[in-house]
């Protein structure tokens, strides 16, 4: 039993980081360049850019600037857009995926 609610956790906690990606990708029209998180992007839609080209380690780094991060919680200097909750099963109770945004600078 618990190896099916820890397989149901990890699915539903995968489709809210996607809904999280593409809310911010379709939605927001944020580059995936701009989000630290977006390795899930990596996989696919980036994984063939050249980044050593661009003078990053390996091609999780953040490509252009972290201004959105993706995460399971907050993040210090960082700012709750949206929530995208999830239901789990092995441990009882609701899961977040937060989309982050970096504070602006004080003026």
């Amino acid at each position: 039993m618990f190896s099916i609610a820890a397989a149901h956790d990890y699915f539903v906690w995968n489709r809210a980081r996607w809904k999280a990606l593409n809310h911010l990708t379709s939605e927001l029209k944020v580059s995936p360049l701009d989000i630290d998180g977006a390795t899930s992007l990596m996989d696919g839609t980036l994984a063939t850019w050249p980044y050593q080209a661009r003078g990053m380690k390996t091609f999780i780094d953040v490509y252009h600037n972290d201004e959105f991060v993706v995460s399971i919680g907050p993040v210090k200097g960082f700012d709750v857009v949206t929530n995208c909750p999830f239901s789990r099963c092995a441990s009882p109770g609701q899961g977040n995926i937060l989309i982050l945004k970096k504070h602006k600078a004080a003026s």
